[in-house]
């Protein structure tokens, strides 16, 4: 997937704004960047002012810091998991995320709001047991604890008016995409340092499925 590398280091303001969306009307607090974010345009009621504004499908993913990388790397190594090879089949590239949704449906956004922004404060997940996804069983994912800030940010989501091509919300780090499916996952110990999560990506939904 494209990686648009843009950092917002912007203090956010701590306020609640009431935001019109083409489905709902929801009050978000602005002291979280995930809040400033999540936020369309009515079409009705905020005509497009730029050709920024445009009605695209959306992929919210959540970034481990770099501790968190190099340790999940070190612990796929000491199990054995081959974290070295991404979604794409490309290798030197596989970064521990989280996605939130990855829309099956456009909505009028401001695209201006694309890229990578900093989490204030960062988030911590619970890693509670391990999984196989996908049509072939290949993708060992570390199946993760839906804590309130995270439901909250995927209900967030929908209230944009966004439906998941995955409906069903599984919150999991993909641990490797080349798993051969012999149930041993089962015999690893889960993670004992601290997942932390620090940047939340926003970006246009492409064909390829992460």
């Amino acid at each position: 997937m494209r990686r648009i590398k843009i950092i917002n280091n912007k203090t956010p303001v701590n306020e609640s704004v009431s935001i019109t969306t083409t489905t709902t009307k929801i009050t978000v607090d602005t002291a979280t960047p995930e809040s400033n974010i999540l936020v369309t345009t009515d079409a009705n009621t905020h005509p497009p002012e730029s050709e920024t504004v445009r009605n695209v499908g959306l992929y919210f993913a959540l970034y481990f810091n770099d501790e968190t990388q190099n340790l999940l790397r070190e612990f796929c190594q000491q199990c054995n998991i081959n974290c070295a090879i991404d979604f794409e089949g490309k290798s030197g590239g596989f970064t521990f995320h989280c996605t939130v949704i990855y829309s099956d449906n456009e909505i009028l956004y401001d695209t201006d709001k694309f890229g990578i922004y900093n989490m204030e404060p960062p988030m911590q997940l619970k890693p509670i047991g391990f999984d196989v996804f996908g049509p072939d069983k290949n993708c060992l994912v570390l199946k993760l604890d839906n804590c309130r800030r995270l439901s909250n940010i995927r209900n967030r989501c929908e209230s944009l008016g966004l439906t998941s091509k995955f409906p069903d919300f599984r919150p999991h780090a993909t641990l490797s995409y080349t798993y051969v499916d012999d149930g041993s996952f089962a015999l690893h110990v889960l993670p004992k340092f601290p997942l932390v999560i620090d940047k939340i990506e926003v970006s246009e939904r492409l064909n390829s499925v992460t």
